[in-house]
């Protein structure tokens, strides 16, 4: 294994899908919330999408040996399709139709695997494996456990996760990239910047060990892993929340930038433009980072009335959802289901004159129906636009009577070109009123 001297100073695809321009404000829309009973302390939200069915799901970890599996395909009417008692709830994370857990301890083989090919009858593997802090898997399904150091596994045979390497430090999260790329958040140690393109034989890039950072959490990278964003979840008053680093050269990263709220920071996710972060007691944030270095606050919701620094409110968030939704779980409220539009597509609401309904199917390949209700007659519009807000389609301008209409998408730009795979808005104005829904192409 090469080391390096430390420096001072459907999982691509869903990426795309989820992915919401940056320079300007954006609508933070609650879209669905369910509370979880007997729930205790919740920690940790990941989706999951049953290839069968194309529904989807949260699934929420309980840190006294709970999880929840929620079927949110419907935001407004979300509902617990099981859940799964004396197993643990710290960390979640899916890879193929398989759910992997771990307790956050650093001893025994309390890790479990659990098959959620039918997400309402869960099966719990009789087997465990090694104890862990935290768990990531990658699109090739590597698995990344976090404490004792960072250990990797083979998930070639799901229930039975082979390990290939271990390091030694302390260890608390990680973030992989592509195949070749992890960003591995070692606690008091320092983060690490590791080539892991063989995953038995990793090597060091690059070292983080800025003496300001008093515990190096967990983070993420913009799209060209030209900027990192690293959270540190013990800093307190004026020390940064979030430092971000230029790591263009991994061997010598420079501290270029950073945030800091009143508030504890826990994660963030970075897409396009944006990052998300669950950001405890200040509640889900969206940040602009059209400009790296210096990001502005584009979006918020405050899932929980506390305030100040500490551990409580919202901890965890899953960003990559087909649908476009995003969930977060608050430590003690529950689980919040999210819609971020650009504002430039809220500027009006549409007041009772009308109700646009969500299209269907959604996802859908390659055509879609678009339900829509009128009170009153009039002049209706509906255009499809993409997520940077550019118009992509003029499905409708023309007058309509009263009652229930539907209008179609073919999948097909103003000029006749298959548009791209992903997320896009339909809008529908009528008189002085709009209103905005967003749906999924997927090929």
């Amino acid at each position: 294994m090469k080391t390096l001297a430390r420096s001072s100073s459907l999982a691509a695809v869903l990426v795309a899908l989820a992915a919401l321009p940056g320079r300007g404000a954006v609508d933070v829309q609650l879209v669905g919330r369910v509370n979880l009973p007997n729930s205790v302390f919740l920690v940790n939200v990941v989706g999951y999408v049953d290839q069968s069915t194309l529904r989807e799901y949260a699934i929420v970890g309980d840190n006294h040996d709970k999880v929840y599996i929620v079927d949110v395909t419907d935001p407004a009417t979300a509902r617990i399709a099981a859940q799964i008692d004396g197993v643990p709830g710290f960390d979640v994370k899916t890879w193929d139709h398989y759910l992997y857990t771990c307790d956050g301890n650093t001893s025994g083989n309390d890790s479990r695997v659990i098959d959620i090919a039918d997400p309402s009858n869960p099966i719990v593997h009789p087997v465990g494996f090694p104890s862990a802090h935290t768990l990531q898997i990658s699109s090739t399904g590597i698995l990344y456990a976090e404490f004792p150091g960072l250990r990797i596994y083979d998930l070639t045979t799901p229930t039975a996760p082979n390990q290939l390497f271990q390091s030694g430090g302390e260890g608390h999260d990680s973030t992989p990239k592509g195949t070749d790329r992890l960003f591995d958040f070692h606690g008091r140690d320092a983060t690490v910047i590791w080539d892991v393109s063989n995953p038995a034989d990793p090597d060091t890039l690059g070292v983080i060990d800025d003496p300001s950072i008093v515990f190096h959490h967990s983070g993420d990278v913009t799209e060209d892993q030209r900027y990192l964003y690293l959270c540190d979840e013990l800093a307190g008053g004026a020390t940064p929340d979030i430092t971000i680093w230029d790591i263009q050269d991994p061997a010598s990263p420079v501290r270029v930038g950073q945030l800091n709220e009143s508030a504890t920071v826990h994660n963030i996710y970075v897409i396009g433009d944006l990052a998300y972060v669950a950001y405890y007691s200040a509640g889900f944030r969206v940040y602009d980072i059209s400009n790296p270095t210096q990001p502005s606050l584009a979006g918020q919701y405050d899932t929980s009335k506390r305030t100040g620094e500490g551990f409580i409110g919202a901890i965890g968030a899953y960003v990559y959802l087909p649908s476009g939704n995003i969930l977060v779980c608050d430590i003690e409220n529950g689980l919040f289901v999210f819609t971020v539009i650009p504002t430039t597509l809220t500027e009006r609401s549409a007041g009772g004159a009308f109700h646009l309904k969500q299209n269907v199917p959604n996802p859908f390949n390659p055509s879609t129906r678009i339900p829509f209700e009128l009170t009153r007659g009039g002049r209706v519009t509906i255009s499809i636009f993409d997520v940077a807000g550019r118009r992509v389609r003029s499905l409708l301008d023309r007058d309509f009577p009263p009652g229930t209409h539907q209008t179609g998408w073919d999948g097909r730009d103003d000029a006749g070109r298959l548009a791209a795979s992903g997320v896009y808005f339909y809008r529908m104005q009528s008189g002085s009123h709009s209103e905005t829904r967003r749906m999924v192409l997927v090929k």
